[in-house]
């Protein structure tokens, strides 16, 4: 049984699923595989898994009587930025899982942040009793559930699986592409915002890197709403500041992730909010810049040790330039990097699956 924030609309998510499942099922193809989303229709169409409605508690359970590993990622979880309830809830499902008999693993997941005494005691203690093994996808991670007081459980980092998700054949990638206006020779910049209290008052920074983007380099900006339902009214309003005069695209992500995978294969550079559009740029061996907003993204990037980030605080018209200089410079080997978090990655399954088959 995986459970995460899947069936929700956000390309990171869907990619992230879509590659654990993957990626199991090439170590284990037997076993059969359950899914808790938001959209269950939706993700058995899509994944080709089982799959049980997020709040459907009483089948859940049922379900989890019959299952034998239960996996609490990937994505960050185990955090109350989105609210206590997602926080409570997903510290409630370990416990489930646990009492029903299941090996609990949170898996290639991120941590934090997590506010509050009462909140950070009880992340600690319930994943101190009730689960038995962690693999992060950064180190940042690792520090925070040292400092929740989890010691009892082995816990390593690995990487986002969301770097194993390769683009569709490349037949269908093209058509994809050309349906979007992405030319084969075209050189482009994709910009990733997402919709934060701090962050509407810096989209005319982020209209200015991307004036800058074309005028001194040739690089047509790419709008890309990650999560369309949150991200494309934010992606809109960068599109008006842009207006008329610097050409643009406006794309949002499809539910098959591999073809948001495929487009930013074809980037020349991309400047994100939004985690999963550093990894999938960083996946692809494509230069990138980060704008830290949340500590997940700091995390990624220090773990990464290549590319650049300012904190969302910080982001400026200069500094945004700057670092687009910097990436369109060169001199980082995105691509051993990329090679070396693939590896790490693919770990993630083989840990769970031993930890299933453990007497």
């Amino acid at each position: 049984m995986i459970c995460g924030a899947y069936g929700k609309g956000n390309a990171g998510d869907d990619a992230i699923l879509s590659a654990m499942v993957t990626s199991l099922r090439r170590e284990d193809p037997y076993t059969p595989i359950y899914v808790i989303s938001r959209s269950p229709k939706q993700t058995r169409r899509d994944v080709k898994v089982g799959a049980l409605y997020t709040f459907a508690a009483l089948s859940i359970r049922r379900k989890l009587r019959k299952t034998a590993l239960y996996l609490s990622g990937g994505g960050s979880l185990i955090q109350n930025a989105t609210s206590n309830r997602s926080l409570w809830y997903y510290l409630s499902s370990i416990r489930s899982a646990k009492r029903r008999g299941n090996r609990v693993m949170m898996f290639s997941c991120g941590i934090g942040p997590v506010t509050g005494e009462l909140n950070r005691t009880l992340s600690g203690r319930i994943i101190n009793r009730y689960v038995d093994r962690i693999t992060l996808r950064d180190a940042g991670s690792l520090k925070e559930l040292a400092d929740l007081g989890v010691t009892d459980v082995p816990a390593k980092v690995t990487a986002d699986m969301a770097f194993l998700l390769d683009p569709p054949p490349k037949p269908l990638e093209d058509a994809y592409l050309k349906q979007l206006g992405i030319r084969e020779d075209g050189r482009y910049l994709l910009l990733a915002p997402r919709p934060w209290p701090e962050a509407r008052k810096h989209l005319e920074d982020f209209a200015a890197a991307a004036e800058y983007g074309y005028r001194t380099y040739a690089l047509t900006p790419v709008l890309m709403a990650m999560e369309p339902s949150r991200d494309a009214p934010v992606c809109q309003e960068l599109s008006g500041l842009l207006g008329e005069q610097i050409p643009h695209l406006l794309v949002n992500a499809t539910d098959d992730a591999r073809y948001t995978v495929g487009l930013f294969a074809r980037m020349q550079g991309v400047i994100g909010m939004r985690l999963h559009a550093l990894i999938f740029a960083a996946s692809r061996g494509v230069p990138f810049a980060g704008v830290a907003y949340d500590p997940k993204i700091s995390s990624f990037l220090d773990h990464w040790g290549q590319g650049e980030y300012c904190l969302l605080s910080e982001c400026s018209k200069q500094r945004l330039c700057q670092m687009l200089d910097d990436m369109l410079r060169g001199g980082d080997d995105f691509d051993a990097a990329a090679r070396r978090l693939k590896e790490l990655a693919r770990t993630n399954c083989r840990d769970a699956i031993e930890l299933m088959r453990e007497d």
